[in-house]
């Protein structure tokens, strides 16, 4: 048995679903601070002349945690995004096949920015297979810890042997604390892949949607 942690970012891009298909358990940490100008209102998709940002305006007090952070639904961004994907990617092999599913989720009332990304997210899981046990961090009550603590934690709560960890944890993470609770540790191996995409050069670590648009649900591992 094993898991990983990520915050609920938006779209976020592949390196964040090869991770988690590699796991029994995807624990979402929905109860740490967010973080402005990051990956959790926001994600990059593809121009003729380059990236451009797709953004969720959002409206957060000093410290909030990634599940207090509330939409700003007094702009229309919801029409903006479907307009702008509409536009950029109209042309590319699978927008039939997966535009209906995006805007679905576009069409229902959202109040808090996890709500939104956790469905996203639910919905690419299902155009490339994932299958995947999900769990709130918030639901574990753990918030007096932090850092490699509390995965060590999380990790005790759900009877999980093993941690598996991004390329950076090797930078920060304590792994005598996690061989001290008999907690394996693993890291991705990810390297991104090149596929065909729409105006020229390839650019790589844009949203997932990007790949969708122009490869589908085909797996990219």
């Amino acid at each position: 048995m094993k898991l990983t942690v990520h915050q609920p970012n938006f779209l976020p891009y592949l390196g964040f679903f090869d991770k988690i298909r590699q796991v029994d358990i995807f624990v979402v940490m929905d109860d740490v601070q967010y973080t402005k100008r990051g990956f959790t209102n926001r994600n990059r998709i593809k121009k003729p002349d380059g990236a451009m940002w797709l953004t969720v305006p959002v409206k957060s007090e000093r410290d909030s945690l990634v599940n207090e952070v509330r939409i700003s639904n007094h702009v229309d961004w919801k029409s903006r995004h479907l307009k702008t994907l509409e536009h950029m990617y109209s042309k590319a092999g699978h927008f039939d096949e997966v535009f209906p599913v995006i805007q679905d989720v576009y069409s229902q009332d959202w109040s808090l920015l996890s709500d939104l990304n956790i469905e996203m997210i639910r919905r690419c899981f299902y155009f490339l297979g994932i299958t995947v046990r999900m769990v709130m961090s918030s639901s574990l009550d753990i918030s007096d810890k932090f850092g490699g603590e509390r995965i060590i934690e999380i990790c005790k709560r759900l009877d999980c042997p093993e941690y598996f960890s991004g390329k950076s944890g090797r930078n920060y993470l304590d792994l005598s604390a996690f061989e001290d609770k008999d907690i394996r540790v693993t890291f991705q191996d990810f390297e991104h892949p090149v596929y065909l995409q729409q105006f020229g050069e390839f650019i790589p670590n844009l949203s997932v949607i990007d790949y969708l648009f122009n490869v589908g649900g085909q797996p990219f591992w």
